[in-house]
C-alpha cells in the first residue's frame, strides 16, 4: 500500500468522523435556534426527564446504540433523528472527502503557506454543508428559515476569495465573488419567476431557505467544475424539487431533497471529470 492510499484512507476517516461529531452538535443547533435559544450555553438534557447529559451520553451514534435507543436515567425512548442526523451529516462529510483526495496529499504538508490556504478552505465548505443540513431541519420541523445561514454563507463565500487571493491574483478572486453573488441572485430570482408563473406564493422564508443554497451551486460549485455545470446542477437538484413540492403535502421535504441533491451534484461533478480525465488521457495515447 502506498503512502499516498495510506494518507488518503486516514484522511477520508478523520473527515467523516468530524462529520459526525458536527453532526452531533447540529442537533442542538436544529433544536435551540427555532426557540429562540443560545447555542453556545447551556448543558445538553434528556428531553423527557430533563436530566443533564454525561460525556459518555453524548458519543455521537454510539451512545444511542449502546443505550438501546432510551434515555440512561428515566429510560424514556429517544428520537432516531438525532443518530439520522448525526449519520447524514457523517455520510456528506465523506463524500465530500472521497471527491477531493487529489487534494489530500497537499493540504497534510504544513510547512507550505498555500497548502495551509487549502486546508482551510476544506474546512469551510464541510462547514458549510453542516449548516445547509441544519437548515433543511429546522425548514423540515417548522417551515421556517433564518437569515442566519445566509449570512453564514455569504460569509464563507467571502473568506474564501480572501484566501484565494493568497495563491491567486487579488482582482480575479474579487471578480469571482461578483460574478458567483450575481449568479446566486439569478438561481434564486428564476425560482421566484417560475413560482409566480406557476401561481405559487414565493415568500421572505423561502428567499432565505433557497439563497444559501444558490450561493453554494454559485460560488463552490464552480470553483470545483464550471459555471454552466453549477447553473445546471441547481436547475435539476434546487429549482425543479423546490417548484415541483410547493404548495403540497411534502414541501416540508423540499429541503432535504435540495440537500441531498446538492451532495449528488459535487458526486456527479467528480465522476464527470474523473471520465472526462481519463478520456482526455486516452485521447492523447493514440
Amino acid at each position: 500500500m502506498d503512502i499516498f492510499t495510506v494518507i488518503t484512507i486516514f484522511f477520508v476517516v478523520v473527515t467523516t468522523m468530524f462529520g459526525v461529531v458536527i453532526g452531533s452538535f447540529l442537533n442542538v443547533v436544529i433544536y435551540r435556534i427555532p426557540e429562540g435559544r443560545t447555542i453556545v450555553k447551556g448543558h445538553s438534557m434528556c428531553m423527557s426527564c430533563g436530566h443533564n447529559l454525561g460525556a459518555l451520553d453524548l458519543v455521537p451514534i454510539f451512545s444511542w446504540l449502546f443505550l438501546g435507543g432510551k434515555c440512561r436515567y428515566c429510560k424514556a425512548p429517544v428520537a432516531s433523528r438525532y443518530i439520522k442526523i448525526e449519520s447524514f451529516t457523517g455520510l456528506v462529510f465523506l463524500l465530500y472527502a472521497l471527491t477531493h483526495t487529489h487534494y489530500q496529499i497537499n493540504i497534510l504538508d504544513p510547512y507550505n503557506f498555500p497548502r495551509l490556504v487549502f486546508f482551510i478552505s476544506y474546512c469551510i465548505v464541510l462547514l458549510m454543508y453542516a449548516a445547509l443540513v441544519s437548515s433543511m431541519m429546522i425548514y423540515y420541523d417548522k417551515q421556517k428559515a433564518y437569515y442566519g445561514f445566509t449570512v453564514f454563507s455569504a460569509s464563507c463565500a467571502v473568506v474564501l476569495t480572501i484566501l484565494t487571493s493568497f495563491v491567486a491574483d487579488y482582482p480575479s478572486a474579487i471578480l469571482y465573488l461578483l460574478v458567483s453573488c450575481s449568479v446566486s441572485l439569478i438561481i434564486v430570482g428564476v425560482l421566484a419567476l417560475f413560482c409566480k408563473i406557476c401561481r405559487k406564493k414565493y415568500t421572505s422564508t423561502d428567499f432565505w431557505l433557497d439563497l444559501p443554497y444558490a450561493i453554494f451551486y454559485a460560488y463552490f460549485g464552480a470553483l470545483l467544475i464550471q459555471y454552466d455545470y453549477a447553473v445546471i446542477a441547481a436547475v435539476v437538484f434546487l429549482i425543479i424539487p423546490r417548484l415541483f413540492l410547493k404548495g403540497t403535502k411534502l414541501e416540508k421535504y423540499s429541503a432535504i431533497v435540495s440537500t441531498c441533491g446538492l451532495v449528488l451534484a459535487n458526486v456527479a461533478g467528480f465522476v464527470i471529470n474523473l471520465l472526462t480525465d481519463n478520456l482526455f488521457c486516452n485521447i492523447l495515447s493514440f
